[in-house]
């Protein structure tokens, strides 16, 4: 009834000032100002451009949730269109809100990035728990069906391709840590086979959960094994050990280049500063961390007030993952 509608959305919105109306009181109390700044800066200018450059169109976030989203997005069609069918219900009702709700409204903010959708995750992992088991107790055959046992194993396919990714870093950096790159994409290939495998049998339980604990296994190869041996990753940690070696570590000492990794800041003690123009003697303090690329840029009068203290290969993880050659240079003594 229309009446009884308007009714539940006044209470809404009352319930909602109640929660929120004291804390914004108390906070503009505070710090004047901060709820006009907060709306106009974080909301309103967010909207209509990318801030801080992370500017993405309209089906940023219906790509990007095929990955943030794994192993379960193979699910999303199904959970979606079974939410819908028992919209009914009020607690799929109520998920299916929390999650087309928040993804509609980032769709439309040009500010984007992936982990800006992980408040809607819960939500949505609960209607895949939720498909997922009407399939199990027999109310749907979805997963049964011979078009979705192809269809997983084309999601087979495509996992053990980007569990095989590591390998392309080979091709820019001989130096590499086979044994735990041999490893982990063994690893990476018996996760897939054996998931697809029991998809293939009907053993939809054993499936769903050899998916969850399997991909677990997985993090932890990467984070355990892996990962703290591909040094080309390690960077900022290398750079930060070079100049603590070498006491900078005061402020005024140092400056970053190109290479701007907010990383390295936190290890190197958080007093190297960003610089954006060229390599000038005159301009800089005693220390310098930059690339390869602005060094060979330079004129060989500049290049010869430094001394290469050492030089770092690997990716800048901060810029799009590009390969550089970072190096820790000095002043010469005049």
């Amino acid at each position: 009834h229309p009446t009884m509608t308007m009714i539940k959305v006044l209470l809404a919105i009352a319930l909602l000032a109640a929660i929120a109306l004291p804390w914004m009181i108390l906070v503009e109390q505070r710090s004047p100002g901060f709820l006009n700044t907060s709306f106009s800066v974080n909301v309103v200018d967010r909207i209509r451009k990318g801030s801080e450059g992370h500017s993405a169109p309209p089906g940023y976030y219906l790509a990007t949730i095929w990955g943030t989203y794994f192993p379960w997005c193979i699910f999303i069609p199904m959970a979606i269109v079974f939410a819908w069918k028992n919209r009914r219900i009020p607690i799929v009702r109520y998920s299916l809100a929390a999650v087309a709700g928040p993804f509609i409204m980032l769709e439309a903010v040009q500010t984007k990035l992936p982990h800006y959708l992980l408040p809607a995750f819960p939500f949505l992992a609960f209607l895949t728990a939720d498909a997922l088991v009407r399939c199990f107790r027999g109310k749907h055959d979805d997963l049964t069906r011979p078009s979705y046992i192809r269809f997983m194993g084309g999601w087979a396919v495509v996992v053990a391709l980007l569990g095989s990714t590591p390998w392309l870093m080979t091709l820019k950096f001989p130096t590499q840590p086979w044994g735990a790159l041999v490893f982990t994409s063994l690893v990476a290939v018996g996760y897939v086979v054996t998931v697809f495998v029991l998809f293939q049998r009907q053993q939809l339980r054993v499936a769903v959960v050899a998916m969850g604990v399997g991909f677990f296994g997985i993090v932890i190869t990467m984070f355990a094994v892996f990962l703290p041996r591909a040094e080309y990753l390690h960077v900022s940690m290398k750079v930060a050990d070079i100049l603590k070696r070498n006491s900078v570590t005061g402020p005024r000492q140092v400056v970053m280049q190109d290479y701007k990794e907010p990383s390295l800041a936190f290890y190197q003690g958080g007093t190297i500063r960003e610089r954006s123009k060229g390599i000038i003697p005159d301009e800089l303090p005693p220390w310098l961390v930059t690339t390869r690329d602005v060094y060979n840029k330079a004129s060989s009068e500049t290049k010869a007030e430094f001394e290469i203290v050492e030089t770092v290969p690997g990716l800048a993880i901060a810029d799009h993952g590009r390969s550089v050659e970072v190096m820790v240079l000095r002043k010469r003594d005049r």
